[in-house]
């Protein structure tokens, strides 16, 4: 936790979890920076697929280039 950040009560943060900015909804935190724990569930999970997401975007930018 960085100074001068103030935490809501009911907040609870993660073993790992960085608080690097105020926390002002109540439950459970995790990641770094701190972020609600089912947002940081979501991340985790899409976080795998990223470079095949990339390779994807880079395709669709490559045939739209090439239709012009």
């Amino acid at each position: 936790m960085f100074d001068h950040t103030t935490l809501a009560d009911d907040v609870r943060v993660g073993a790992h979890g960085t608080v690097t900015r105020d926390i002002d909804t109540p439950g459970d935190h995790t990641g770094t920076p701190a972020r609600p724990l089912a947002r940081q569930r979501r991340l985790d999970a899409l976080l795998p697929r990223l470079p095949d997401l990339l390779e994807r975007i880079r395709r669709l930018e490559e045939r739209l280039d090439a239709g012009r």
